[in-house]
């Protein structure tokens, strides 16, 4: 309950069934009427020491409480403040003067209970209306109070005992993000009025931090609303590292971090033969590149591409590759006489012609002067001087040489004279 509070309404916590422990802050100087009355489960209450008056039935049918501390500034106890109290192990009063009671304040209670008072007043206490009904009645100076406090002095319960007794701590009490790991001095054995004082350890959390494939990179170990420390980012083929999936800069809890990435692109360049770029590309990793259309080069034939296109993993020049065309022949060949003159044109697979006959010249063969096999082939006739030789160069259609066969051998007849090939005048 937080200070300030002065008063407290009738019945503000009237047979609350939630209720374990309350503290009355020392503000409080009226703790009302029936405030606590019927609250089963209340074991530990502390009241404010400023109260001078505990209303009527305050406590009645509180069975569960356990100890009582009457303030010493209480004058008056009203009715049945304490009736039905079955469980009291004891009860402290601190007034000097014994309180003025109403009617079975202490009704239903055991009045063997110890009831602790000053120690010089114990026999005015014996003889003041209902509280001489107790059997054992104690000095104060023989009980000690224990306080028990959460870690930020708050005061968590307190009770007095007899001295060499064990103090009854109240409920392990809570510390978001934090473990209650006990108290820091023992109890057990209570000989002076000690503070206990409730100890934690920080709550650790284990951070996982996974690869794509959930393969696990790094586990860190972490305190409570603390940064976890990440990995190198991660590697994966064909793709780049963007984030991680999570924060963990502000950890409160277990945690698994996952690596994303995205896919990478690359580059296609298709080239012709000379460089140019046909076209440019943007590929997604793995994937295959879209070629352009078949280039066209002249006198070529476009075969395909260079490079791995069907499936792209980095930046790829694509080459267009080309194979020569087959030549186209002109397969017309002429021959030539001596002084240029076409002796013949026919086709290459032919039988060489009759060279002509010259007077003074004898026939060596034909030997090639132009041999461009797109524009056809020319054949020259080649003659040696020879101013022995009996043949003379004549003009008269009769003595036009022709081609015989004889003897399995081809002989000119030129007018009454029979020649080799060669231009030897066969005797």
């Amino acid at each position: 309950m937080n200070n300030g509070i002065e008063r407290l309404g009738k019945g503000v916590f009237y047979q609350c069934l939630a209720l374990d422990t309350i503290v009355l802050p020392n503000s409080v100087v009226d703790a009302g009427t029936y405030t606590f009355y019927g609250c089963k489960v209340l074991k530990h209450l502390v009241l404010s020491n400023q109260l001078t008056a505990i209303g009527e039935n305050l406590c009645n049918g509180c069975a569960a409480l356990e100890t009582i501390i009457i303030p010493a500034t209480v004058q008056t106890i009203g009715q049945k403040a304490f009736y039905d109290c079955k469980k009291l192990k004891f009860i402290t009063c601190e007034a000097q003067t014994p309180p003025a009671c109403g009617t079975t304040i202490f009704g239903n209670v055991d009045k063997s209970t110890p009831l602790y008072v000053p120690a010089a007043k114990i026999n005015d206490y014996k003889a003041a209306d209902q509280w001489k009904d107790f059997l054992d009645i104690r000095p104060i100076g023989d009980i000690y109070r224990v306080t028990f406090v959460d870690w930020d002095g708050t005061e968590l319960y307190a009770e007095y005992v007899d001295g060499g007794n064990a103090a009854t701590a109240p409920a392990d009490p809570t510390r978001t993000g934090y473990s209650f790991i006990g108290w820091d001095k023992a109890f057990d054995n209570v000989t002076e009025y000690m503070t206990v004082t409730a100890q934690y350890k920080i709550n650790r959390f284990e951070v996982q931090f996974l690869n794509w494939n959930d393969t696990v990179l790094k586990i860190d170990s972490v305190d409570w609303h603390s940064a976890a420390v990440a990995p190198e980012n991660p590697t994966r083929e064909g793709y780049s590292f963007t984030s991680w999936n999570k924060k963990f800069d502000d950890i409160t809890a277990n945690l698994v971090v996952k690596a994303q990435f995205t896919i990478n692109y690359y580059d296609v360049f298709f080239l012709d033969y000379d460089g140019s770029i046909l076209k440019q590309q943007s590929v997604k990793y793995n994937t295959k590149a879209t070629a352009p259309t078949s280039p066209k080069r002249e006198g070529y034939t476009f075969k395909g591409w260079s490079g791995e296109i069907a499936k792209v993993v980095d930046r790829v020049f694509a080459v267009a590759q080309y194979e020569p065309n087959a030549p186209t022949y002109n397969n017309t060949i002429t021959y030539k006489d001596k002084d240029g003159g076409i002796v013949g044109s026919e086709g290459v697979n032919i039988t060489l012609p009759i060279a002509p006959i010259y007077a003074g010249y004898t026939f060596i063969g034909w030997m090639t002067v132009e041999g461009d096999p797109a524009e056809g082939i020319t054949i020259q006739a080649v003659y040696k001087d020879d101013s022995a030789t009996s043949m003379e160069q004549t003009n008269d259609p009769s003595q036009a040489p022709h081609k015989i066969l004889r003897d399995e051998n081809v002989y000119i007849i030129r007018g009454d004279h029979t020649y080799t090939l060669t231009g030897a005048e066969v005797k």
